[in-house]
């Protein structure tokens, strides 16, 4: 008699109730969520096709980031392509983003993805088209992948914020219009840390993040669990051949490994505790930090957002899923509109 696994059983069924099961669990009328409850599926389909088609990329080694372009070239030759690779020299290394740039662009809105996405994926893209008619150019910020692994948030804020004012400088925008930040997912950690450095340096940002990871201990506690529910299995068995598949990770590694691989000891920036936005988000201002939320998140799970929602004033996005995108595509304009927002007392 042939066992099945779980790990392999859970995908599968997600599959074949999403190929059987389509009338059954999309909603036919605009104003409601793409996806209808369904088993508890919705949530597990939000995430997934926000991440769009690069979800059967993601668990595979990522490409060669290409050749780059250096800011002071790209400022100098007008309007680069959109999603131009540009590489910013900064205190904590090489930083690779891809700029997109208008004519009339008087700002710059900082751009992190969730783990593993693609910099310049249909996430990041859709943002900086959204955002050129607000006069903000684009950089993605890539996210540094070593082997093995380390993941980092207070070296990508780092490196993100001090790109972000170089582009600034180099292209000659507005030095007085605040930094706009956004950031999903493990980008959404980033984002926020990137908001509360610049808030350290006297420089004014306005930070908006969906679903971010705001206990990085309960995070990697809910992927790492056995068995959560059809949704959340299937999306942590699908993070983890991110893990395997991309990074090359032995089988065995947890996320909990992985933050074994943080703070001074290990060589990197982020403190897992002190670093969490969990720790220091409620004593924030919250004009300068917008934290949109899901209805139901199964892959941080619940217990890391209730370290901040009695405490900070949380958005709920109104859908299922991780970083739902895909289901409320409203979603992008705002969380632009919430980065985008002018400084207290400052000249329209």
């Amino acid at each position: 008699m042939t066992t099945v696994r779980p790990s392999r059983l859970v995908p599968a069924l997600l599959l074949v109730l999403g190929l059987t099961g389509c009338i059954t669990v999309v909603n036919a009328s605009p104003a409601k969520p793409l996806f209808a409850p369904f088993l508890g599926l919705d949530g597990a389909m939000c995430s997934l096709a926000s991440v769009g088609p690069d979800a059967t990329l993601l668990p595979a080694p990522p490409p060669p980031p290409g050749e780059a372009m250096d800011l002071a070239r790209a400022c100098r030759g007008g309007q680069p392509p959109r999603g131009q690779l540009v590489e910013v020299e900064t205190s904590v290394g090489k930083v690779l983003g891809h700029l997109t740039l208008a004519p009339d662009a008087s700002g710059v809105l900082l751009a992190f993805s969730g783990m593993g996405m693609p910099a310049d994926g249909w996430v990041n893209r859709r943002f900086a088209e959204r955002a050129l008619p607000l006069g903000l150019a684009t950089f993605a910020v890539v996210r540094r992948e070593t082997r093995p692994i380390v993941l980092d948030p207070l070296r990508e804020a780092k490196g993100g914020l001090e790109a972000a004012r170089r582009l600034r400088e180099a292209c000659g925008l507005d030095p007085r219009r605040p930094v706009a930040v956004v950031g999903i997912s493990m980008g959404g950690m980033e984002a926020l840390l990137a908001g509360r450095e610049a808030r350290a340096i006297g420089l004014e940002a306005r930070t908006a993040v969906l679903d971010p990871v705001l206990d990085v201990g309960l995070a990697a506690g809910h992927l790492d669990a056995s068995w959560q529910g059809v949704a959340d299995n299937a999306m942590g068995d699908y993070f983890r051949r991110i893990l395997q598949g991309r990074w090359g990770e032995p089988a065995g590694t947890r996320f909990a490994d992985l933050i074994a691989r943080l703070g001074p000891g290990a060589g990197a920036l982020t403190d897992p505790v002190l670093d969490s936005p969990a720790a220091w988000l409620c004593g924030a201002p919250p004009e300068r930090f917008t934290v949109v939320l899901s209805t139901g998140d199964p892959v941080l799970g619940a217990a890391q957002r209730e370290r901040v929602t009695g405490c900070f004033p949380v958005v709920d996005a109104g859908v299922p899923g991780h970083t739902p995108l895909a289901c409320r595509l409203d979603l992008f304009d705002e969380l632009l509109a919430a980065a985008s927002r002018a400084a207290p007392g400052a000249t329209p």
